[in-house]
Formats: structure tokens, sequence, C-alpha cells
């Protein structure tokens, strides 16, 4: 009984320290954060949404993982067309890091934001919705 109980504990043990890192159930090819996994995808995944990127910390984490994508999609829109601009999950945010003159919805025609390499992806765009972009795709883990 004292074996099983010391066994038992030590796994506790280990479980809460490792609760800050970033251990993942992640499908493979998938970045682990934060209770999240993200995957760049040309599809949308079933079982996902467009990442909400809402914060600086985010950016520069996945930044590495985005090489190689010169434009990325995440989940931000402006379905109203009035500058209010909204996650797939209709939420809203204040966190709005626009590259200089943006956003501009060019010819009444650009309202869906997307991240771009050369800004080392922390400075959005907003672009049309029809331009064809992979995906940052979020799920919970």
């Amino acid at each position: 009984m004292g074996r099983f109980l010391l066994v038992t504990l030590s796994l506790l043990v280990g479980a809460f320290s490792l609760n800050g890192v970033n251990s993942s159930c992640c499908p493979q090819d998938w970045l682990p954060r934060n209770g999240f996994c993200y995957k760049v995808s040309m599809i949308p995944r079933t079982g996902t949404m467009l990442s909400n990127a809402d914060a600086v910390e985010l950016s520069e984490y996945i930044t590495d993982y985005l090489i190689g994508h010169d434009h990325v999609w995440i989940g931000l829109r402006d379905t109203r067309k009035k500058y209010m601009w909204e996650w797939t999950d209709r939420s809203r945010t204040d966190f709005l890091p626009w590259r200089k003159d943006q956003p501009d919805h060019y010819k009444n025609n650009e309202f869906c934001v997307e991240i771009v390499s050369f800004t080392g992806y922390r400075e959005w765009n907003d672009d049309s919705c029809t331009a064809l972009r992979p995906f940052l795709c979020q799920c919970k883990h």
C-alpha cells in the first residue's frame, strides 16, 4: 500500500509540475500553446476555428512556425463593413496591431485580416476575403 501511495503521489507531483509547460495532446504537426493547438492549413479543419491570435505573446511564439507562408489568415473580420472587427466566435478585441495606414478596406473590398511575413507576422493587414491564403487554425487540447 505504501509503495502504491508513493507512486501515485509521484505521478500527481509530476502532472502538476507540467501544468505551465507546453505538454500537449495536440495532433501530430500541430503547435501547442496555453491549452490550444495551432496549425497552418489551406483548408479549414473540422472541429477547429480560425485563430484569434489576440496577444503579442502568441504572435511572437508562432512566428517561427509560420515561416514559409507569406500571408496567413487569422480569424478576424469586419462583417458589418464599419471597421468593427470581430473574431470568428463573434468576440471583439482591443489588440489591433495594424500595419501603417491599415486597415483601409481598399476599394471597399478588404474585410478579412491576415498576418504577413514582411512584418515578422506581428502586424495585421486587411485584405479581400476571397484571396487564396492558408488559415491559422486553432482548437482546444
